[in-house]
């Protein structure tokens, strides 16, 4: 059963993205900085996606630790809103990915 997205998520392709999301990097995108703006390479489609400084600022904060929220507090409140339909539109691409829990049984406290 697929679960409704909440009233602060944003939904890209299916893809919803909540405030309380954690996102990393894939491990298959490799990211190159050109002239004004930074490459990304999905070898898993062959697909390039062209982002601005400000996106792969973005890209950078995804690091699996912070939560979308976390994120959109850390930039101006105009560029803020933004910032969960960028990243969905990334998970969207391959680009990055929610991180889910690890089970942890078995590992000494």
């Amino acid at each position: 059963m697929a679960s409704v997205p909440g009233p602060d998520a944003a939904v890209v392709h299916d893809t919803a993205i909540s405030p309380d999301t954690v996102l990393s990097p894939t491990t298959w995108c490799v990211v190159r900085e050109q002239r004004d703006a930074y490459l990304v390479y999905n070898s898993r489609t062959d697909e390039l996606h062209l982002i601005s400084p400000v996106g792969h600022y973005l890209y950078l904060l995804c690091d699996g630790l912070r939560t979308v929220a976390e994120i959109q507090a850390l930039l101006p409140p105009d560029t803020g809103a933004a910032v969960p339909e960028f990243l969905a539109r990334l998970v969207a691409r391959g680009v990055i990915e929610p991180v889910t829990a690890h089970d942890d049984q078995g590992c000494a406290p």
